[in-house]
């Protein structure tokens, strides 16, 4: 006596088709629910970094040497132009003569 082959994957009747539906939208909410939870900890991470950021930056500020005085004395812009000169094979002298 032979027993009937019954398949997994045949749905008849509208019970069968109505849990279908019960467990996609089962699986649909705990994607859902998955999917919040993920961006609310990326949000939540990235707020955080952004206020760490912040409070290092103004610590640095805070804690950074006074700057000494700006600006560049004749002697440094002569040896610049000197080394501008000999790079780009010109003939440069101190005194502006070829």
């Amino acid at each position: 006596m032979a027993l009937p082959v019954r398949r997994a994957c045949r749905y008849t009747g509208a019970t069968a088709r109505r849990g279908y539906g019960v467990v996609e939208s089962s699986l649909v909410q705990q994607g859902v629910e998955l999917m919040l939870v993920g961006m609310g900890t990326v949000f939540v991470f990235l707020t955080l970094l952004v206020f760490a950021t912040s409070a290092m930056s103004a610590l640095v500020r805070r804690l950074q040497p006074a700057p000494s005085e700006p600006g560049v004395s004749a002697e440094e812009i002569a040896v610049i132009a000197a080394a501008v000169a000999r790079y780009r094979g010109d003939v440069w002298s101190p005194n502006g003569q070829a």
